[in-house]
């Protein structure tokens, strides 16, 4: 048996003894691989504690409903649930749930675009956590908004404190947002001239050219989003 069904089969008989984290824990893994995703054990299983953690009012269960009907996991995709799924998260204190949405209508892939409602949901979820934002995705979209003037005037330095908080948080924690708010970073200060910061976009551009390696430059560009 591989290291990977036994630690599922764990997390199965602490969730089943009713540990909250252990089903937490079993969601995140079986969601993130595809691996799972034909196992009709591993999707009951999953559906259960989605549903047990969206009952006992469990903010990461409505984040998981939203993600299972966004993305379409073993049921029919539907935005607008999805929507109202990341909605009522939000609402029980995960404000994860607006940042999400707020992607959803940067993107305009998935629903119509809408810059300002996306606007107004990052900073309604920077308001209500003491102005910081709860993902490295919502401190990526919303320095693309200051970025590229989307709903909001462009202010390159706006897009700069967001780009910079990603690197200062999550720059150990293989987030692919990590790169891409250098690469930005790197785009903003070579455009500026400024010898002092020579070095820095130096460091910069390595740190993005180490984690696209192999990659085009259209599945860049592609990647860091077109608007």
């Amino acid at each position: 048996m591989s290291y990977e069904c036994k630690c599922i089969e764990s997390l199965i008989a602490a969730a089943d003894a009713g540990d909250i984290s252990a089903m937490q824990n079993f969601v995140v893994e079986t969601l993130s691989s595809e691996e799972w995703d034909d196992n009709p054990v591993i999707i009951e299983k999953r559906n259960e504690y989605i549903e047990v953690l969206a009952r006992e009012g469990k903010p990461e269960g409505f984040i998981f409903l939203g993600d299972i009907f966004l993305q379409g996991i073993s049921v029919k995709k539907d935005v607008d649930k999805a929507i109202d799924y990341y909605e009522l998260a939000a609402n029980c204190g995960e404000t994860f749930g607006y940042e999400i949405i707020a992607e959803i209508y940067i993107k305009g892939e998935d629903a119509p675009l809408n810059y300002e409602k996306a606007y107004e949901l990052l900073d309604r979820s920077s308001e209500l956590n003491n102005g910081v934002l709860r993902s490295d995705s919502g401190y990526y979209f919303m320095g693309e908004m200051y970025y590229f003037g989307l709903g909001v005037a462009k202010d390159w330095n706006k897009a700069k404190k967001s780009y910079k908080k990603i690197i200062r948080k999550y720059g150990n924690t293989g987030s692919d947002y990590y790169w891409k708010a250098c690469a930005r970073l790197a785009s903003i200060y070579e455009s500026v001239n400024d010898p002092d910061y020579k070095v820095y976009v130096e460091n910069l551009k390595k740190v993005t050219k180490k984690h696209t390696e192999g990659m085009s430059d259209e599945q860049i560009k592609d990647s860091l989003g077109r608007y």
